[in-house]
């Protein structure tokens, strides 16, 4: 099954990614799903991003080299109403006291599929 073969209403996704490899690959395949998706390289731009435009999900790297995800998933909340996704590659890492910022936490490394299943999950048109 390919990763387009489900269609949907467009969303618009926020993916807070500092390694530019994985960020151009989950804009890619979020465009094959049909959703926009917005990248912010880090903790600062994303809560720029998040003051100017909505969206309708975020995908948010817990390790940015400015500030850590569970720092920046209230700040973001601040702005927006929409779940945010926790990645990382080490979930079992996570301090339990951290966890509640997240509607879920992920781990990084996934398939396409994984990322669409991921997708229309939580964007519930």
């Amino acid at each position: 099954m390919s990763i387009a073969s489900k269609k949907q209403a467009a969303g618009k996704i926020l993916y807070v990614e500092d390694y530019e490899p994985a960020a151009m690959i989950m804009k890619h395949i979020s465009k094959k799903l049909g959703h926009a998706c917005v990248i912010a390289h880090s903790g600062a731009d994303a809560v720029l991003k998040s003051q100017s435009e909505k969206y309708d999900l975020v995908l948010l790297d817990i390790n940015l080299p400015d500030m850590d995800g569970w720092e920046l998933a209230p700040k973001l909340r601040d702005n927006l109403e929409c779940k945010i996704i926790g990645f990382t590659a080490a979930p079992d890492s996570v301090p339990d006291e951290h966890k509640s910022v997240f509607d879920e936490i992920e781990y990084k490394a996934f398939a396409a599929t994984e990322v669409r299943q991921l997708i229309e999950k939580h964007l519930n048109f």
